[in-house]
């Protein structure tokens, strides 16, 4: 239930919180600048998005596998993380991060309909 999306050194996502992906409970970050990095995290297991903000902090040092706890469910996941000079990687569930290149980015549950609308030229906002 969540849509991130960046083109032109804007980032930009909802920010409705829910449990799971059942209850709506209010509202949370899931874009954070880290280190000049924007993270755009998607993902419907509480608390991940934060563990993710933590790996980042502490400059991804170790896999990030070895980061989380064993488990997690990690299938929801979805990692979109560029840096100041607009190189990108996008991590899912392998939880191995992939270099992507493209003009513009779209993860989460509404990735298609923001896929569709930035390609037709509309800004990230």
């Amino acid at each position: 239930m969540t849509t991130i999306v960046y083109r032109n050194g804007v980032m930009v996502g909802d920010t409705r919180a829910y449990s799971g992906s059942a209850a709506p409970i209010g509202v949370k970050d899931k874009i954070f600048e880290i280190g000049g990095y924007l993270v755009g995290v998607s993902t419907s297991h509480v608390g991940l998005a934060e563990r993710i903000h933590a790996w980042f902090s502490h400059g991804r040092k170790e896999p990030l596998a070895d980061f989380l706890p064993s488990h997690l469910n990690v299938e929801s996941l979805q990692v979109l993380a560029v840096a100041p000079d607009g190189a990108a990687i996008y991590i899912a569930e392998t939880l191995l991060p992939i270099a992507v290149t493209d003009e513009y980015y779209a993860i989460g549950s509404g990735d298609k309909q923001a896929l569709g609308a930035l390609a037709m030229g509309a800004t990230a906002r």
